[in-house]
């Protein structure tokens, strides 16, 4: 996820390709791909994680039945106050 995160952060989500996560990593794409579906998964996993730690709240994320696109503008709004 360190990995992951800090790609994400200096390339972008678009730029970012599961192939260059599994290198920085130091994995195959095929273990990559037994613990993630797709990018989509673990820039999700990514972006709860960050927020998890550095929320200020000390809010746990809700489950995940809140769409993604809801959770990321709640958690911004939270980490804006």
């Amino acid at each position: 996820m360190d990995h992951a995160t800090r790609l994400f952060i200096e390339h972008g989500y678009g730029a970012t390709s599961v192939e260059a996560i599994a290198a920085a990593a130091g994995i195959s794409k095929k273990t990559y791909y037994t613990r993630f579906a797709g990018k989509a998964e673990v820039f999700e996993a990514a972006v709860l994680r960050y927020v998890a730690q550095n929320l200020r709240t000390g809010q746990p994320a809700q489950a995940d039945s809140e769409p993604l696109e809801e959770r990321l503008v709640r958690m911004a709004c939270e980490l804006l106050e």
